[in-house]
């Protein structure tokens, strides 16, 4: 079977092409998402086979016979997983489909504790809502890497947009807008008065 072809793109495709048709066939068939389908368990070892002979260069009949061979035992690996079954890779294909639940088991699941750990953990803090914890984990990050640009900006702009860290300020009324306020409310209150006395509105 053609990789190309199991993955619907030319032989000629760029490796974003092939990223991206992966990772939209990934988001339909992957077993986590269809349990108990055993069809759907099959299409993604089949999808799995095609997108490691394309990036690993080997997408010929021997290489597919290989790949599918391996394939055909009954597992499976997660989304975006290369050869190598890096989980932080797998973590950061979760990430960018926005499956972050899935992305923070694999996380939770490596004893792993780098800074691309921090980094990718701290973007599924965020995604939940866990604006505190987000931040410790990006300063965990740009603490074992200073030398990472990414890392330290997105830990810039995580604190810039992290109402936790800045406690917005109550404004004060001034006492114009006192007497203002006061006037106007003493104003309506007359205006009722005169409608219950008068029948009317009286001035």
């Amino acid at each position: 079977m053609d990789p190309y072809k199991v993955l619907g793109v030319s032989p000629n495709a760029t490796e974003e092409e092939v990223t991206k048709a992966y990772r939209a066939l990934a988001k339909k068939y992957h077993p986590d998402l269809n349990p108990g389908d055993e069809n759907a368990a099959r299409k993604m070892r089949e999808i799995n086979a095609a997108y490691d002979a394309i990036k690993n260069g080997t997408a010929n009949a021997q290489s597919q016979q290989r790949a599918y061979g391996a394939g055909s035992a009954g597992t499976y690996r997660p989304y975006g997983t290369y050869t190598n079954a890096d989980p932080l890779d797998a973590a950061e294909q979760f990430i960018s489909m926005g499956f972050y639940a899935q992305a923070a088991q694999l996380l939770n699941s490596t004893n792993i504790r780098s800074a691309r750990w921090y980094y990718l953990s701290s973007i599924v803090y965020a995604a939940s809502g866990n604006m505190n914890a987000a931040v410790t984990f990006a300063e965990n990050a740009c603490r074992l890497e200073p030398g990472n640009s990414a890392y330290a900006q997105y830990y810039r702009d995580l604190k810039a947009g992290n109402s936790g860290y800045t406690q917005p300020k109550r404004r004060r009324m001034s006492l114009f807008g006192i007497l203002w306020r006061g006037a106007l409310i003493f104003f309506i209150i007359q205006l009722v008065l005169s409608f219950f006395r008068f029948g009317f509105f009286f001035f």
